[in-house]
């Protein structure tokens, strides 16, 4: 996430970065169509794509406003932008075909990983016949396709066996049941405990927010107790229960997870969730 500082403004987010780089990116809002179409006005035809996570999820899971990406789709398509969706994370873990068969807005190019092969070093592009012959594995493709991993056999067979246990449907309906279990238990918990919460998250994704709601934008983000939030997960993982340490991580439910783990996590996140509180009282 950007500092306040580097909203709107030259934010490299890491040593390291060339210059020409940063000074060839330009920074959006998420959920905000016109901060978007304005920067495509002020810069006219040098934007050459619009890359962005479907659900915003290196964030506490932020989704889509209605209209929010198929307005992306139209400025793109005025423009003459590519559309690009970073699926890594939202790919297979929310649908065989993606968050965009969820959402019905196709991108033009589509990054994934992580999820497709369960795990296993497997990645993936995928897009529009025009753009993808690009690649040198065609007799005139003139960029440059290559990788330590491309046609490693043991990835490629986890990748179909996922496909394959994932094409019935039962696997996702399953997570998404657990994963509303997760969110609502976790909404109970602050009510009792009477600390302001909102529980992001879609499907087998959530995170429990110390804050009023709503959760849909950057400064609602910025809303959160972070204190509370580092102690909240610190007394988690005393407890068993590992969830990343860090400002806003979000979790994830998998395939192997059942409803006794959840109900587990759930009593493990009440005891740690007041054990936070009381901790910060006292500080």
């Amino acid at each position: 996430m950007s500092r306040p500082e580097g909203v709107g403004a030259r934010d490299p987010h890491s040593a390291g970065m060339l210059e020409a780089a940063i000074d060839a990116t330009l920074v959006c809002r998420y959920n905000d169509l016109d901060d978007v179409r304005a920067t495509l006005e002020r810069h006219a035809e040098d934007v050459a794509a619009i890359i962005v996570e479907p659900v915003a999820h290196n964030s506490p899971g932020l989704l889509p406003r209605p209209g929010f990406l198929e307005g992306l789709r139209e400025l793109c398509d005025a423009s003459g932008a590519l559309l690009i969706f970073d699926e890594v994370i939202t790919g297979f873990r929310h649908d065989l075909g993606g968050f965009q068969k969820l959402a019905g807005v196709l991108p033009d190019l589509t990054t994934m990983g992580k999820a497709i092969a369960n795990g296993f070093p497997l990645a993936a592009i995928g897009g529009r016949r025009e753009h993808l012959e690009r690649f040198n594995t065609t007799a005139d493709g003139d960029v440059h396709f290559g990788g330590t991993y491309n046609g490693n056999a043991a990835a490629v067979e986890a990748g179909l066996a996922t496909i394959e246990e994932l094409e019935g449907g039962e696997v996702h309906e399953r997570v998404f049941a657990l994963g509303e279990r997760m969110r609502s238990g976790l909404a109970e918990i602050a009510t009792r405990v009477g600390v302001p919460a909102v529980v992001g998250g879609f499907g087998s994704l959530f995170v429990l927010c110390f804050m009023d709601g709503p959760l849909e934008t950057y400064e609602d983000v910025l809303r959160n107790d972070d204190a509370l939030f580092g102690r909240y997960r610190r007394e988690l993982i005393k407890r068993g229960m590992f969830e990343m340490p860090e400002s806003l991580g979000r979790s994830h439910i998998g395939a192997s997870h059942t409803a006794d783990d959840i109900d587990r996590s759930l009593e493990a996140a009440e005891e740690a969730l007041r054990a936070a509180v009381d901790a910060l009282a006292r500080a």
